[in-house]
């Protein structure tokens, strides 16, 4: 395909912050993924396959942790009432062909994006 062979010109749509939710007020002081493998704390965990599980087994990985190592690392629950502990931003983008970059409906699209996420979309 041609298309394929093409540099495509990349749109920020949005950004996403990732982290760790803790019991209100941060009881255990985690302060990031290494806090986790400390005795006496335990985790809930999000769902294998989604994205936000494959960041967390990253960050384990980095801070020299295994899933095994942490309490609840096999449940997979929701609760309410928590504290955010931020550990980075992820970008969703969108590539466009850079000859289609400049169609009505693309400008048309991008303009949307603009007016519906004031500052996101650019």
């Amino acid at each position: 395909m041609a298309e394929l062979d093409q540099v495509p010109a990349v749109v920020n749509f949005c950004r996403r912050e990732q982290g760790i939710l803790t019991a209100k007020g941060n009881p255990k002081g985690i302060h990031g993924v290494g806090d986790l493998g400390k005795t006496g704390i335990k985790i809930v965990n999000r769902h294998p396959g989604t994205g936000t599980r494959l960041l967390f087994d990253l960050e384990l990985e980095k801070a020299g942790l295994r899933g095994e190592q942490i309490q609840g690392y096999d449940e997979e629950l929701h609760r309410l009432d928590l504290d955010f502990i931020p550990l980075r931003w992820e970008r969703f983008d969108f590539l466009v062909l850079k000859d289609r970059f400049f169609d009505q409906g693309i400008q048309l699209f991008l303009g949307l994006l603009h007016e519906t996420f004031p500052g996101i979309a650019a």
